[in-house]
This record gives C-alpha cells, structure tokens and sequence, in this order.
C-alpha cells in the first residue's frame, strides 16, 4: 500500500513538473521570438533598412550576460517578497510582471515612427526576461532528480518551441487582425499563467545551499563569480565543447534570424509568415523535438548532433529557391510550407541536442567530480549534509547560464556580423556559409573529449 502510494506521488510529481517545464518554456520562447525574430519581421515589413534591423539584434545583449544574474538574484533581496517567498522565487515574480507591462508598451508603440523607445524598451525587456528564463533553468536543474536531462530538457525544449509556434505563427495572424497591441496582449495572457504555476512551486533548493548562507557571499560578487568561471573552463575538452557549441549557433543564425529577414525583404506577408513558417512549420518542429532523444539513445549524442547541424544546413539552402517565385505564383505558398517544414523539423532537432549537450556536460562533470571527492569517506550525518551542499544542483545553474551566455554572445555578434556581410555578398553565400562549417564540427565530435565528459 505504502509503496503504491509513494509510486502515485511521483507519477503526480513527473506530471506537474513536466507541465511547469513545458509552461516555463513557452513563456521564455514567447519573450525571445517576439523580442527577436518577430521584431525584426515587424521592422523589416514597416520598410527598416537590414542595418538598423542588424543594430536591433543587440538590443537582446542581456541574454548574453545571463551568468551574472544567479549571483544577483542569490546576493540581493527584493523587500519583502524575497523574506515571504525566497529569493528566486521573489524575482521570478517581479521579473515576470515587468516582462508583461513591457509586452503591452511595445505592442503599443510603432516602432517605424519611435525607433529609439522602441529599443530601449526591447532592452529593458530582454533585461527582466533574462532574468525570468534564470529562474526557469534553476527549476529544470532542481528537479533533477524527479526528472532526468533526457526528460526535463525535452519538455522545457517542447514549451519553448510552443512558444515560438505562438510568437510566428499566431502574433503575426492576431497582429493582421488585431493589431499589434491586441497580439502583445494575448502574449501577456500566456505569462500570467507561468506567473501562476511560479506561485505553487517551492523555492529552488540550491538557492539556500549554494548562496543562502551570509558566509558564502563574503568576498563579493568578483570573489565569487572568478572561481566558479575558472572551475567551468578547467572541465576537461571544454575548448572543443564550445566550438561545437558555437558552430550549431551560426547555423541556428542563418536558418532562424537570418532568413527570417530574407523573407520579411521579399515581400512575404504576415499572414503567409504565421500559417506556413510559424504554423505550419512550427508545428512539425515539435516531432523533431520528440525524436531528439529517441535519435540520441540509438547513434549517441555526437553522432545525433552532426547528422542533426548538417541536415539543418542542407535544409536552409532550401530558401534560395523562393528567390526565383513570384509571390503571386500558384504554388508559392506550397513550396513555402515545404522548405518551413523541412527547416523547421530539423531546427527543433538542432536545438534540443545542444540543450542536452550543455546540460549533460554541466551536470556530469559535478556529478563525477562529486563522487570522486566523496569515495572513501565515512557516511556520517556531518557528511551527508557535505554531500547536499556540494551536489551538481549548486554549480550546475551557474556553469549552464554561463556557456548559454557565450553562445547568446555568439548568436548576437554572429547575427550582427552576417546582417552586414549580407549586404556586401549577398543571400546565396549566407546560405552556403553554414555547410561549410559542418565539415570542423564533424572534426570536434570526432576528438576523445566527449569520452573524458562521458556524454
């Protein structure tokens, strides 16, 4: 009886947590694509020259310093809410109310006639919802033992693609509709109830066991984010992690922002935009989300992530054809829905490959390093309570966000980089570029590190 009841609890547990990842997800895809990739559509379709559009993707540089903000939200407390609901919890709150708020305003601006506060309240934005997607992983890393990377990365992969499917397929339909003030608004809906499941989950256990003791903030925020940087890049094959890291990120670029503007410049409607690149595509995506994990437990994780990035090279050369279509033609709009779908199946694949890559090396490596520090000594209550405060559940969160910032750096940089190479050699180079990268990925995934990092 007790052991049926026990296994109910964690079937009751799996299922809701895999809601809150799945929820958690939708509502930062929502945040990114609509500051992002939507955005930079809305500025292209209003007659916004590439190069300004190419400034406005620095607008999102908060995601690329995302590893200053666990030290942040662990050092400071917001009055009040921080002593009733925890530190995190407290700025997830505040974070996901601000994201709201900046939802309407730039719904309610028109960013062709004020450029400038359009920008600073994206940058804002991107600040809070930074800050929001932080508290998010700090989630998926706590329940680590409820739900394994396999598991947990999906559903949060699986929210986060719904979240796109949403911000390109159904802003731009409500937007034609709607306008852009009505569309922001159904977006804001969709925070208010991740806003809400926040309120029913306890706070993150390595909140307290990593930063929750006044003697461990001693030394600063220099003294504590220096050892914790220095022992993420002593982790054995790191070098070779983050060059392949980096590659899948200039291959999302082309296939995501980058083409997103080469439809926005060839005339494709808003309407044509959501039903086929966001709807229809967006739909397939989740199947490659699905086989993720399927394809990694069949070929290994290496081998799933070079066929993955190669094909969704392949596949973006697919957009060159729409060149010579005239929008008016026939089958425009089937030849659109295909190349989006084949684009969009293997770009869910891409993504949620280098989420579990990056989990699985920041997790693993704690997890060993624990063990070895651990073997031998004697099992004594003092010990145990070692064990919990030195767990990968502490450095995990820190290490992730900081080699998810050096890939939002990358995407950033890369973003801007190729906006102005684009106008000098043109699309079709653009979309050469990321085949030709292919061949040093294959190279890295092919070196021993993934053995030493037992992926």
């Amino acid at each position: 009886m007790l052991q049926s009841s026990v296994c109910g609890s964690n079937l009751q547990a799996k299922f809701f947590y895999r809601l809150v990842m799945s929820v958690f997800g939708a509502s930062g895809g929502l945040s990114f694509f609509t500051l992002t990739a939507i955005l930079s559509y809305r500025l292209s379709h209003a007659g916004i020259d590439t190069r300004t559009i190419g400034i406005f993707a620095l607008s999102v540089i908060p995601y690329n310093i995302r590893f200053i903000f666990p030290y942040l939200i662990d050092a400071f407390k917001i009055p009040y809410l921080s002593d009733k609901f925890g530190r995190r919890k407290s700025w997830g709150c505040v974070t996901h109310v601000m994201s709201t708020t900046c939802f309407f305003c730039i719904g309610y601006i028109n960013p062709a006639e004020n450029l400038v506060s359009t920008f600073i309240l994206v940058v804002f934005s991107a600040v809070v919802s930074a800050i929001q997607d932080t508290v998010s992983e700090t989630y998926r890393f706590d329940i680590v033992k409820v739900l394994s990377t396999k598991e947990s990365v999906p559903y949060h992969t699986f929210g986060f693609r719904s979240g796109k499917l949403f911000a390109c397929f159904a802003v731009p339909y409500l937007a034609s509709r709607l306008g852009w003030l009505g569309a922001h608004s159904v977006v804001a809906c969709v925070k208010i109830f991740a806003l809400f499941l926040l309120f029913l989950l306890p706070e993150p256990a390595s909140s307290a066991t990593v930063r929750g003791d006044s003697t461990q903030r001693k030394g600063g925020l220099r003294g504590q984010i220096f050892p914790i940087v220095t022992s993420a890049f002593s982790k054995p094959g790191v070098w070779a992690f983050i060059a392949v890291f980096m590659i899948i990120k200039a291959v999302d670029v082309v296939v995501g922002p980058m083409e997103t503007y080469f439809l926005g410049q060839i005339g494709v409607s808003s309407e044509q935009y959501g039903l086929y690149k966001g709807g229809i595509g967006g739909g397939i995506s989740f199947i490659g989300v699905a086989f993720a994990g399927y394809l990694v437990k069949k070929i290994s994780l290496n081998k799933a992530i070079a066929f993955s990035t190669t094909a969704l090279s392949s596949a973006g050369l697919l957009s060159l054809f729409l060149i010579h279509i005239p929008l008016d033609a026939p089958y425009f709009n089937y030849v659109f829905a295909m190349i989006a779908s084949i684009q969009e199946f293997h770009l869910g694949l891409v993504l949620t490959l280098a989420v579990i890559y990056m989990s699985s090396f920041c997790e693993k490596s704690e997890l060993n390093g624990h063990q070895s520090a651990s073997h031998g000594q004697a099992a004594s209550e003092s010990h145990e309570h070692q064990a919990v405060s030195a767990s990968p559940l502490g450095l995990s969160i820190y290490h992730f966000t900081l080699f998810s910032s050096i890939g939002s750096i990358g995407r950033t940089i890369l973003t801007f980089i190729l906006t102005e190479f684009c106008s000098v050699v043109g699309w079709q180079v653009i979309f050469f570029l990321p085949l030709t990268l292919c061949i040093p990925l294959i190279w890295l995934l092919e070196r021993d590190f993934s053995k030493k990092q037992r992926l």
